[in-house]
């Protein structure tokens, strides 16, 4: 994991934008990124949907929280799914 400064925290939460998260909440010292679950219908095919429908309902969305801190503190960024 990587220590976040301020400075450095707009330029990590783009790097999460391109990988397809959102922007749910920003201070100037944190912020919080959902990535959406996505639909395949390759593997509800597949499996004729019998077992992708309950997994896909199960599935929750990617969630994130970036924390800026000071150097000395360490790691500061937390990957929550629920």
């Amino acid at each position: 994991m990587k220590t976040l400064t301020p400075e450095t925290l707009q330029a990590e939460i783009n790097q999460y934008v391109r990988k397809g998260y959102q922007v749910v909440s920003q201070t100037e010292t944190t912020a919080q990124l959902v990535k959406p679950k996505r639909f395949s219908l390759v593997w509800f095919f597949l499996f004729f949907g019998i077992f992708y429908l309950p997994y896909y309902i199960a599935k929750r969305d990617k969630t994130v929280y970036l924390t800026a801190t000071a150097p000395e503190t360490g790691p500061s960024v937390r990957f929550i799914e629920y």
